[in-house]
């Protein structure tokens, strides 16, 4: 939640600072910055899709497993369920960068059509910067989660890995 603030006040500034300013903001490079997030978005739903598929179904096995006793230790499935919830996390933010880059391109379809959009240029490319600048904060706190998803199963591998090594030398 904090993060999300941060990013929120960061963007809002961005706005704020563009407008202030008088930065130009051309369509042209929001428009293909905005297919990078898009892909950046694709390329997350596609490999934690996957990730997905494989945890879940483990998590939801160990946890409703009636040969459970209740004293079982379920450090594994907690280290699942938390694996899960930051690639369900990153694919649902991913997914609300695509919603908001489609939006954003409805709006200019809609908005370049009435006559007084020239007056309103500065401000409205001012607020389309400071979304972007959010959603690309979004986007790259997703990338960053699939990373550390990553590299916490491949630490964890090398732990389970160590442990079998340590019991077959026995």
């Amino acid at each position: 939640m904090r993060s999300f603030v941060i990013m929120t006040l960061i963007s809002i500034l961005s706005a704020f600072a563009t407008h202030y300013y008088g930065i130009k903001i051309s369509y042209a490079d929001i428009k293909d910055y905005c297919g990078v997030l898009i892909m950046l978005s694709g390329m997350i739903f596609t490999i934690m899709g996957i990730w997905i598929a494989f945890i879940y179904p483990n998590a939801i096995k160990k946890l409703s497993d009636p040969n459970r006793i209740e004293t079982a230790d379920f450090s594994e499935t907690l280290n699942d369920t938390r694996r899960l919830e930051s690639i369900v996390n990153s694919v649902m933010s991913s997914g609300f960068v695509a919603v908001v880059i489609a939006a954003l391109f409805f709006m200019k379809i809609i908005l370049s059509s009435f006559a007084s959009l020239p007056a309103l240029r500065e401000v409205l490319m001012s607020s389309v910067f400071g979304v972007v600048v959010f959603i690309t904060l979004l986007q790259f706190r997703s990338v960053w989660s699939v990373l550390r998803a990553n590299y916490l199963f491949i630490e964890e591998l090398h732990h389970k890995r160590e442990v079998q090594e340590r019991k077959n030398d026995f």
